[in-house]
């Protein structure tokens, strides 16, 4: 029976937008942040830092882990809540992605983790609009009680991380 070691990440994030939903096609996953890049914290939301922004933001981390698996074991990085659409690299290489604001998802990264050396976390993130944007749009995803514009009662959309 194999192990899961865990890895904690939740220092070092920053974010930025991509008005244009041009990153996937650009690579921003392997490229990393740019000189507009601002730091987040995570957990959090994108309004903390883009107030009143929606559509495609990328978050990036830089890490070396400070626990690695050894022969037999896994690591997995475990998201909380991505709100709403998420996809994941590791070191350019793709994990996965998922669809749900408010359910909590994991990918295995054993195999893209660089152990003794710094790795590059890639997360593209789809926060809908009442535009379409890669086939989503707010009023057509399952949500609780967010608006754009925001209303009385409305919720900011929100993302945050854990590993495990």
């Amino acid at each position: 029976m194999s192990t899961t070691k865990k890895i904690t990440l939740t220092e070092g994030w920053v974010i930025d937008l991509d008005y244009e939903n041009k990153g996937v096609i650009e690579q921003w996953f392997q490229k990393g942040p740019s000189e507009t890049s601002a730091d987040v914290s995570v957990p959090g939301i994108i309004q903390q830092v883009y107030p009143g922004y929606h559509g495609v933001v990328w978050y990036w981390l830089r890490f070396t882990p400070a626990i690695a698996p050894e022969h037999g074991e896994k690591c997995s990085l475990y998201f909380g809540a991505v709100d709403y659409y998420a996809e994941v690299w590791l070191n350019g290489q793709y994990l996965g992605h998922h669809e749900g604001g408010e359910t909590p998802f994991d990918f295995d990264c054993t195999e893209s983790l660089e152990a003794e050396s710094e790795n590059l976390l890639a997360v593209r993130i789809i926060n809908p609009t009442n535009d379409s944007i890669d086939g989503f749009v707010l009023k057509e995803t399952p949500h609780y009680c967010k608006t754009i514009p925001y209303a009385v009662g409305a919720a900011y959309n929100q993302q945050y991380l854990e590993s495990d």
